[in-house]
């Protein structure tokens, strides 16, 4: 995922977060993710690697453990180019040779030559290339306690940092960020230069991981929890339990219906009318139609909540009766009820 923004009502900005793939190229199913309760997770959680310095030795040990294994992977391929370097060299030689020695001649033989001469630049520059990447991985040695001090100092900026620096000190400390729904990743920066942030995502189905070349760094992972609150969008810290199924009263009064279940919702006993509708077993629709009916005028409510279950009006006052009262003036709202209630459908 990369960072993005976008422009809402009244020209005001918001951020968000979207696949890196996606934006290139299609293929990924996961959706944006909205910056906000992405970057507080993140700052939540280098709060916490602050204060656990086993944490971090353990994530160091880890890092330099990989480091070890590219550092030798990177030698052998330097071998490897050494050695066809020395071959190329081996047919030069023997082709200067033949030329002093008038066994060969012509217009190909020097073809040849400029050919192998060229090749063994080109592997001459790669060995270059190669031996200063070695230097660079064996020079960056993360040290730990360098590494707790500057997330430390990372929390007291962040919580002087107005909005827009609290973002890019963020991507000063956090080079890469691999996302899942369940799981975040970290590749957390330990030197006080900027990098250039480059965030992943892998969805749910499992979408191919986007190609780059990971720089050096301490990869912390940590399981995360999401939901919605009201209208607003949370991702937490470590896995939520999985609430157990609800039992909501059944009524045949609509109104009293419509208040159970939002008594559930204000008490916090769901986080959203979707996990209402998995926990009691009902249409996310039938719910969201029964709260729709909060919305009727007051009288009309008064009314029809003063009704027994087992009134015999509530065969003809039902939720699709009252449903269509909806968008009418009170008074017409009143006068249809009274009509309802005298049990005259028309």
């Amino acid at each position: 995922m990369s960072p993005c923004y976008g422009y809402g009502r009244g020209k005001k900005p918001y951020f968000y977060y979207q696949c890196t793939k996606r934006q290139h190229q299609a293929g990924c199913a996961m959706a944006n993710v909205p910056a906000q309760p992405l970057e507080d997770v993140i700052v939540r959680r280098l709060n916490q690697l602050s204060k656990q310095d086993r944490t971090i030795e353990h994530l160091v040990k880890e890092t330099m453990a990989g480091t070890a294994e590219l550092t030798q992977n990177l030698e052998y391929r330097l071998a490897n180019l050494q050695g066809q370097r020395v071959q190329v060299q081996a047919k030069i030689d023997a082709l200067v040779e033949s030329i002093a020695d008038r066994q060969k001649t012509g217009k190909s033989i020097g073809r040849r030559l400029v050919e192998l001469e060229e090749q063994s630049e080109q592997l001459e520059n790669e060995i270059l290339d190669l031996d200063m990447e070695i230097d660079a991985t064996k020079k960056k040695a993360v040290n730990a306690n360098a590494l707790s001090a500057s997330l430390t100092t990372f929390n007291d900026f962040y919580q002087e940092a107005t909005p827009e620096e609290q973002r890019e000190l963020i991507q000063l400390r956090v080079n890469q960020l691999v996302w899942t729904p369940d799981e975040i990743r970290l590749s957390l920066l330990d030197g006080e230069e900027a990098a250039v942030t480059a965030v992943q995502c892998k969805a749910t189905t499992g979408s191919p991981d986007v190609g780059f070349t990971e720089p050096l760094g301490v990869w912390d992972k940590f399981l995360i929890s999401q939901g919605v609150r009201g209208n607003t969008r949370y991702i937490e810290i470590g896995r939520q339990p999985r609430r157990a199924a609800l039992k909501v009263a059944k009524h045949r009064n609509p109104l009293k219906q419509a208040l159970a279940y939002q008594a559930l919702l204000d008490a916090g006993a769901v986080d959203s009318q979707t996990e209402l509708a998995r926990l009691c077993s009902t249409p996310r629709s039938t719910i969201s139609a029964y709260l729709r009916l909060l919305g009727l005028d007051a009288k009309v409510q008064a009314e029809t909540i003063a009704l027994d279950d087992d009134d015999e009006r509530l065969d003809t006052l039902t939720e699709s009766q009252l449903r269509g009262l909806l968008g009418k003036r009170s008074s017409d709202q009143r006068k249809r009820l009274s009509v309802l209630l005298d049990g005259n459908t028309r």
